[in-house]
């Protein structure tokens, strides 16, 4: 099951109503008769424009209102918070780790502040990921009774997010955020809750526990359950698939303005799962999520921009989609982007493609490092192949993964390399496993195999 995507209400833009206010007052008192101008004003104005999404309007506020002279360190605190939380959502993370720290030195008992810092370490959010740093933030915060550092935390270890996976251990920790005074953090800690009883987590699973953490989420309107529990009435998991329920409930999902509904019900329209295969009611679905900045969308618009399914092939906006969702941390954006780019006869381009599949190669999985590798071994472009770099990242994939298509990489690593007879080598071995892998019924895989083969044998490299 793909990693259930972080909750936006728990990137909260402000502190719970009772808190704001005391600070509020705080600022009140500090201001004097004649003060400068008027604080409260500033940080109500600050707070109101960062809840709309103006950011760099509650910035302007802040600016002013952070280092003023004549506040208590407690409003000074929720200043520096507020202005981290506007920085936090533009992912301007330098920025927001910084005021966040700014927050807790003004206030070392702030929850909201350790939450905060907590979950930029926990997540790497502009920085090393680091675990252990994160759960000096967060722990002390949820000791403290802060349901969103309790949420955290909970994920984290349902997740295995820095921490040993430990479902019964996630439990207790959402367990805790669901009791949160807000009905939007309470429905995502259920949400989780729920899905904590599913596939992988739990074996055997309790799918009516994670219907009924479902059910009490979506009771106080979560899309986001609304749209797990729709995968879970169409999968295997349940003894009776119901997908006309799923369906219903997907929609009524878009209906909330749910982009991850939206991508869910594209996909059926465009396989003709459950639904009519309608692929211009994909696109529209899918591009309408896109356009609102949701990552995974922006690959799928892509793919149906490249192909032209749904809507009208367009090369140039493929890759500015796909490049969206890789400029948002989505490898497999990274790829389709670093090839399409690489597919170009500019040099310029070449640069940039490569750049893409390194940035993905990062990931140190077997696949990204093994279409890494292939690139700097077969490329038409002496710009672009590096064999003796395409050995090293292709020896690392096959020893995460030993089979007949890393192998082809490896042996054409070698051959770019001028290691002919390592590269006829590997070779045999890739025939060897493509073999056995298809059960010799692809012959046009086979033949592929045997013609780089033959390649090596003449001491000449192969290339795309």
């Amino acid at each position: 099951m793909p990693r259930a995507p972080l909750p936006t209400s728990l990137l909260t833009l402000s502190l719970p109503p009772v808190r704001r206010a005391v600070a509020t007052l705080a600022v009140t008192a500090a201001m004097g008769a004649h003060g400068a101008f008027d604080a409260s004003t500033f940080m109500r104005s600050a707070t109101q424009a960062a809840q709309r999404g103006e950011f760099s309007l509650a910035r302007s506020y802040l600016n002013t209102l952070a280092p003023y002279w004549n506040l208590n360190d407690e409003a000074r605190s929720f200043a520096y918070l507020l202005r981290g939380e506007t920085f936090a959502n533009e992912q301007l993370w330098v920025s927001a780790r910084k005021d966040f720290a700014r927050a807790l030195e003004f206030d070392p008992d702030s929850d909201a502040a350790r939450t905060a810092l907590g979950r930029i370490y926990l997540y790497g959010r502009g920085i090393e990921s680091d675990a252990v740093l994160a759960m000096s933030f967060l722990a002390p915060a949820a000791e403290n009774g802060s349901t969103q550092a309790a949420f955290h935390i909970g994920y984290a270890h349902l997740q295995g997010i820095g921490v040993e996976a430990d479902v019964d251990e996630a439990r207790r920790w959402l367990l805790q955020a669901a009791a949160a005074e807000d009905d939007a953090a309470k429905a995502s800690a259920m949400a989780h809750l729920a899905t904590s009883y599913r596939t992988p987590f739990t074996e055997p699973t309790d799918t009516d526990r994670a219907i009924e953490w479902y059910d009490r989420a979506i009771a106080l309107g979560n899309a986001q359950a609304m749209v797990a529990k729709a995968a879970l009435l169409r999968s295997n998991e349940v003894p009776t698939r119901q997908p006309k329920a799923a369906i219903a409930l997907l929609e009524d999902a878009v209906g909330r303005d749910s982009d991850d509904a939206r991508v869910a019900l594209g996909y059926l329209y465009l396989t003709g799962s459950d639904l009519p295969k309608d692929p211009a009611r994909a696109a529209e679905l899918i591009r309408a999520a896109a356009a609102r900045g949701h990552a995974p969308a922006a690959l799928q618009w892509g793919h149906l921009l490249q192909h032209g399914i749904g809507t009208q092939a367009d090369l140039d906006a493929a890759m500015a989609a796909y490049r969206r969702a890789a400029t948002a941390g989505l490898v497999p954006a990274m790829h389709r982007l670093g090839h399409l780019l690489l597919g170009t006869k500019e040099a310029n381009a070449h640069r940039q493609g490569l750049e893409w599949l390194t940035l993905a190669a990062h990931n140190d999985t077997a696949d990204a490092l093994n279409q890494l590798a292939w690139v700097l071994a077969t490329h038409k472009s002496d710009a672009v192949r590096d064999g003796e770099r395409a050995v090293t990242l292709a020896r690392r994939a096959v020893a995460l993964t030993r089979n007949a298509s890393y192998l082809d990489t490896l042996a054409a690593a070698q051959a770019e390399a001028g290691e002919f007879d390592a590269a006829v080598r590997s070779q045999r071995e890739a025939l060897a496993l493509a073999a056995e892998e298809v059960d010799g019924s692809d012959t046009d895989l086979i033949e592929e195999l045997e013609s780089h083969l033959r390649a090596y044998r003449r001491s000449k490299p192969w290339r795309e």
